[in-house]
């Protein structure tokens, strides 16, 4: 399957999380109080060479670990080291089955792992969110963030 076979079958559950991501975000924006934030967000560059070679090294160990787990476990343990990877990082994964679909992997299982790992990543970030906030404060976003993993994970059961 060429690259465009891949991304038609990654746009429906990639595209339906967006939509449901997208409108719950308007929605709080619109509902949320006027009041100021007093802390301040720091933010590092993302070029700055340390963060590069991190990167570079997750990127060698997904590769591994694909390479390894598809041949012990077939299918499954590419799944779910993408479901493990979306816990850290998404786009060493994507990155890592992308290419493994041009040589040796199913698009099917490139796709379903790229989106694994996604639902796991926004899981995982609206758990430090509400770490942060408070439960209290983060209800609403737990409850649109599971929406959209549960509209996710059903588009790739459909399919």
């Amino acid at each position: 399957m060429g690259i465009r076979g891949r991304l038609e079958a990654m746009w429906l559950p990639i595209a339906l999380m967006a939509f449901v991501t997208a409108t719950s975000g308007f929605w709080m924006w619109k509902t949320a109080s006027k009041k100021e934030f007093k802390d301040e967000i720091k933010i590092n560059n993302p070029l700055d060479l340390k963060t590069a070679l991190k990167f570079g090294l997750l990127l060698v160990v997904i590769l591994f670990l694909s390479e390894w787990l598809s041949e012990l476990f077939g299918d499954k343990g590419l799944l779910v080291l993408a479901v493990l990877s979306g816990l850290t990082d998404v786009d060493a994964i994507a990155l890592s089955y992308s290419e493994m679909a041009k040589e040796s992997t199913s698009a099917d299982v490139a796709v379903k792992g790229i989106v694994l790992a996604t639902i796991s990543n926004t899981l995982v970030k609206a758990g430090i969110f509400a770490f942060y906030v408070g439960i209290k404060k983060s209800v609403q976003l737990i409850v649109f963030i599971a929406i959209a993993a549960a509209v996710g994970t059903g588009v790739l059961l459909l399919f």
